[in-house]
């Protein structure tokens, strides 16, 4: 149980908060991940990563708020899936999310997500993603 003291170090927390922060203006559309005929390979060309990696990945609205906050093993992969609303939980959660907005359809929902900017931080240990994401409180959180 050596190994869970560092995980409930503030330094890290503190750390990995002002690098989300800092990373908070800069972003990559979610259309790119929306438009049919981008691929996995497409996005990963686009957004400068050679592969898929585990982390933590964050969608903001226009004022830069957090919207939602969610860990996982494939970030490129979870974040496609979850714009075009391809698994029962991605659709649910924007029909959550569209909801919140004031949509009534799922499809209005994904039409005002296009506005929005994702950015992710790589983390390849599961504990320190779950920690980040527990401390990212956005207003919707997705559980792998």
């Amino acid at each position: 149980m050596r190994a869970t003291k560092k995980y409930f170090n503030r330094s890290f927390v503190e750390a990995n908060l002002r690098l989300f922060r800092a990373k908070l203006d800069k972003g990559f559309p979610l259309t790119a991940f929306y438009k049919k005929g981008n691929g996995i390979k497409t996005i990963l060309n686009h957004t400068g990563r050679f592969t898929d990696f585990k982390g933590v990945f964050f969608i903001v609205d226009y004022r830069n708020t957090p919207i939602l906050a969610s860990e996982s093993k494939h970030v490129i992969q979870d974040i496609q899936n979850l714009v075009r609303g391809r698994r029962v939980k991605d659709r649910k959660y924007l029909k959550k999310l569209s909801q919140k907005y004031g949509y009534s359809t799922l499809l209005a929902g994904q039409e005002y997500m296009k506005d929005m900017h994702v950015n992710w931080i790589e983390l390849p240990d599961q504990a320190e993603r779950i920690l980040l994401r527990k401390f990212l409180k956005p207003e919707v959180v997705i559980k792998a």
